[in-house]
């Protein structure tokens, strides 16, 4: 099942929470999976099932008739992961069912309590892409901006591309030069040419050996493949190892779904702006940059102005928020567009 088909079902229950909805959306991802659908897919579908019944206690009741109907394995995974003493009575009474034969190893998980742990992203740091749609999935059902909050956390993750160009910097003049004739791997790994830094458009100071650019370059210059900035990413992904690569494209997520979000959802918006005033360094750029987009794509020119000044009092350099500002305090400039931002 691909990420379009979640999509498709949270419009269906969402802004509009209705038990029959939501129940119709689970009936018709019971029948279509397919048992080996993708492990981090499937996890968010359940999960968010899982909230709603949280969110909506008497829906268990209705997820329970539908499995009653309709036995499956999906289902039982939605009503273990609620872990409701109800529903363990109800399981209990069905035990000896021979219509259940199939599910009584599973049934009975749930009724022991061993089935699989629960998902519980509010109850550690998130750590990866489905931490990320876990969490948002929380908030789109409940709305609370806790969870967002988490994946603000993510924004404040080390920058691994600045810590290998100023690690390459710090290097002897020596290891850089026997470094540029090793074969093109163990190169990049070792040091990182004057020329790419240059090319990549990274302030440096050359005495202090240190990263100026003062914007989070994982976010700057992670790019999926196919992409535009696919060839830059090229540039610096030897750099990294592949489990520094996962955390890059993790931190991006992070960022470009936010921003995201935050045009479409005021809860968000809000959040970013009251979390631009609490966090420091890279995170307090990328969340004044967030708040001056989504005001500014709302039509609210003045606040987005007031957002884009405090970033560029921090960084007057960036170009992007320079035309943004521009943007605000033009009434003859249009908003920018979502493919814009």
């Amino acid at each position: 099942m691909s990420e379009t088909s979640f999509d498709e079902i949270f419009t269906t229950y969402y802004p509009s929470p209705s038990p029959a909805r939501a129940v119709a959306a689970l009936e018709t991802q019971a029948r279509a999976d397919p048992g080996w659908l993708d492990r981090g897919q499937r996890s968010l579908e359940i999960y968010f099932f899982s909230v709603i019944a949280r969110r909506y206690p008497p829906i268990l009741r209705d997820y329970e008739a539908l499995f009653d109907r309709q036995p499956s394995r999906y289902i039982l995974d939605v009503l273990a992961e609620t872990d409701d003493d109800g529903t363990r009575r109800f399981i209990t009474a069905r035990l000896n069912e021979d219509r259940f034969r199939g599910f009584h190893h599973q049934m009975r998980a749930i009724v022991n309590g061993s089935a699989r742990p629960r998902l519980d992203p509010l109850s550690h740091p998130a750590h990866d892409a489905l931490d990320l749609d876990l969490l948002w999935a929380e908030f789109l059902v409940t709305g609370e901006t806790t969870s967002v909050e988490r994946i603000i956390d993510v924004l404040e993750w080390p920058d691994l591309v600045r810590q290998r160009v100023e690690s390459s910097l710090r290097l002897p003049k020596s290891v850089r030069s026997v470094g540029m004739f090793l074969p093109w791997l163990g190169r990049s790994r070792l040091s990182v040419s004057d020329g790419v830094v240059r090319f990549l458009g990274i302030q440096v100071d050359g005495e202090r050996r240190v990263v100026e650019t003062p914007e989070d370059l994982d976010c700057r210059f992670w790019a999926p493949s196919g992409s535009s900035g696919e060839r830059t990413w090229g540039l610096v992904s030897p750099l990294l190892s592949k489990r520094q690569r996962a955390k890059v494209a993790t931190k991006a997520a992070a960022r470009w779904s936010v921003g995201a979000n935050a045009v479409q959802h005021e809860p968000v918006l809000q959040a970013c702006e009251a979390a631009s005033s609490t966090r420091d360094g890279r995170a307090q750029l990328a969340l004044l940059e967030i708040s001056a987009y989504a005001r500014l794509s709302r039509g609210h020119r003045s606040e987005a102005a007031s957002w884009a000044t405090r970033y560029l009092e921090l960084s007057p350099n960036n170009d992007d928020v320079r035309r943004l500002l521009d943007r605000a305090t033009s009434a003859d400039l249009p908003a920018p567009t979502q493919e814009e931002g």
